[in-house]
């Protein structure tokens, strides 16, 4: 499965110790496992993963999975 990643999650990313990074890397690249929730309400369809303290927001479209924030 194809993950796209926004440029601000990237940005977020490169700033993050090594050991982090690692570990973020790891799980963003496992989606659609992993400690994710399904958001409700006015976020219904998107997805939040959660890898430590960090957080992000991410939805499936046409097969390929997009991290936004």
């Amino acid at each position: 499965m194809r993950v796209e990643v926004h440029e601000r999650v990237r940005d977020y990313h490169r700033a993050l110790h090594p050991k982090a990074r690692q570990a973020v890397k790891a799980a963003l690249l496992a989606l659609p496992k992993g400690h994710t929730k399904a958001l409700t309400d006015q976020l219904e369809g998107f997805h939040r993963l959660r890898v430590g303290p960090h957080r992000f927001i991410w939805y499936m479209v046409d097969g390929r999975i997009r991290i936004f924030y």
